[in-house]
């Protein structure tokens, strides 16, 4: 092999690299966004499911420092939160009943919930799902938002049910 036919072999592959880094991209902006959305879905069954198991009232929360729910209003999700047992039902977690601690997620992902699940949501013991820290309405959501109009709502019912709804845009 002569060194010139190297560097030809060589700058086709440095050119095929250089094309494919954007799909790469694409493939871990998407991966951030699925990952989001099903962390979210699983810690909301976790929470149900201790519930009724446990026999007491579990908590979601908005949580930065991953021990204390957020204090000031906030629907902002991405930032991370906490699920705990709430046996006094007034959403302040002790270091022993915190059950899951979630970071905040990656820059590209945002997750916003719907007004009367704002900072937190409870599930009681049996079936419905407990008042929120919002209006206390009925149902809520999540909505899950990623890069490259990438979008998912979570509607959470009464009962703590979830339904997964896929959209073509976020809805801020």
């Amino acid at each position: 092999m002569t060194l010139i036919e190297l560097m030809i072999v060589l700058s086709i592959i440095s050119i095929s690299a250089l094309l494919a880094i954007p799909s790469f991209s694409e493939l871990f902006h998407q991966y951030y966004y699925k990952n989001a959305a099903l962390i979210l879905n699983k810690d909301i069954r976790f929470a149900k499911t201790t519930a009724n198991q446990r026999k007491m009232r579990v908590s979601m929360c908005i949580s930065i420092d991953h021990i204390t729910c957020l204090d000031e209003p906030s629907m902002q999700w991405h930032q991370g939160w906490i699920v705990f047992l709430d046996p006094n039902n007034n959403f302040t977690p002790t270091p022993n009943n915190i059950l899951r601690q979630r970071p905040s997620q990656h820059p590209s992902v945002y997750i916003y919930s719907s007004y009367n699940i704002q900072n937190g949501v409870q599930f009681n013991i049996g079936k419905k799902a407990g008042r929120s820290l919002g209006t206390g309405l009925a149902n809520g959501y999540f909505m899950i938002c990623g890069q490259n109009r990438n979008a998912q709502k979570l509607i959470i019912n009464v009962y703590g049910r979830l339904r997964k709804e896929e959209l073509m845009h976020c809805e801020n």
